[in-house]
């Protein structure tokens, strides 16, 4: 049986915020998978990615990116009336 299990990146700095970039690179987003929960103050993506942190490089990963302490959020060119559109 195979070991599954999540792993985090965490930013603490530049060089993080750059590696979850590296990773976030490419990725497919669905509207209906953006989130904002306001009394939380925290912003989700949920996203469709190609692993390239680790081995079994070039796999296709579902990943959530989780932005906290967000006071707010705007969008800009996004119909959020379809909800199955990809945002790449």
């Amino acid at each position: 049986m195979d070991k599954k299990y999540l792993s985090k990146i965490i930013a603490n700095d530049n060089e993080g915020l750059q590696m979850i970039s590296a990773c976030c690179a490419g990725a497919v987003i669905k509207v209906s998978d953006i989130k904002y929960l306001q009394t939380n103050k925290v912003f989700l993506l949920s996203l469709k990615r190609t692993k390239i942190e680790t081995e079994n490089e070039g796999k296709k990963v579902n990943s959530i990116c989780k932005f906290e302490f967000v006071d707010h959020v705007k969008s800009k060119n996004i119909n959020k009336m379809i909800f199955t559109k990809n945002l790449n």
